[in-house]
């Protein structure tokens, strides 16, 4: 796991990372595994937590209050209805994401297609997983808006931000919107205008983060 941290200052104070210039520290994936119990017992051992459940954020910081809790999103994909909204019951874990035909509903021209103008260009072929036009301001408002505010509220110091990078590796080529297609990448790996966006997107969620209180640590 690579992590990048972007951690300036922003309008609130942002949280302080330890200092790990001496000894060994440790950091914890994902919690989802781990029982209440076990998350008492072990927070101590922990400097920070990449994807952090929400029911155990307030767990891990009476018990670590240096811990830093991260909220786990994915940056060019529809992961999951926002932590936040209750899970469908007797639906799996993880398999509770709006689906294509959803999408093709409500925002259409918000999903990334491959060249062909017809298969979404799913990453790593996770076809759950939607994947959205981060160069559309209306998606950056979404993601931001069904991230930023409830993870802060909720009590989370970061959000983890998955699959980071400046490769268009999944072949993205375009859009579709009111019936035309709008050609936004060449679908190869190695493209300007996808390093272009991507830079830009960083520099939006930057700024909307901070300006939370919230640090960003991309993957």
């Amino acid at each position: 796991l690579t992590l990048i941290v972007a951690g300036d200052a922003g309008s609130i104070a942002l949280r302080p990372w330890a200092n790990t210039s001496i000894g060994i520290h440790r950091f914890l994936a994902f919690d989802s595994a781990l029982t209440a119990h076990q998350v008492n017992s072990t927070a101590a051992d922990y400097d920070y937590v990449w994807g952090a459940s929400a029911k155990y954020v307030q767990l891990w910081k009476a018990h670590n209050p240096g811990l830093i809790a991260s909220v786990y999103i994915p940056m060019t994909r529809d992961f999951r209805v926002c932590y936040t909204e209750p899970q469908p019951e007797g639906s799996e874990p993880f398999n509770w994401k709006r689906n294509l035909s959803w999408w093709q509903e409500h925002h259409p021209s918000w999903i990334v297609y491959k060249a062909d103008r017809k298969t979404p260009a799913y990453q790593y072929d996770d076809t759950c997983c939607v994947p959205l036009d981060i160069s559309n301001p209306l998606v950056q408002q979404f993601q931001f808006n069904n991230c930023t505010g409830p993870a802060a509220a909720v009590g989370y110091d970061a959000v983890a931000i998955d699959n980071y990078g400046f490769t268009n590796g999944f072949g993205g080529a375009g859009v579709w919107r009111d019936g035309n297609w709008v050609q936004l990448y060449s679908a190869s790996r190695s493209d300007e205008k996808y390093v272009s966006d991507v830079v830009t997107w960083t520099k939006t969620a930057k700024a909307a983060l901070h300006a939370k209180g919230l640090l960003m640590i991309p993957n």
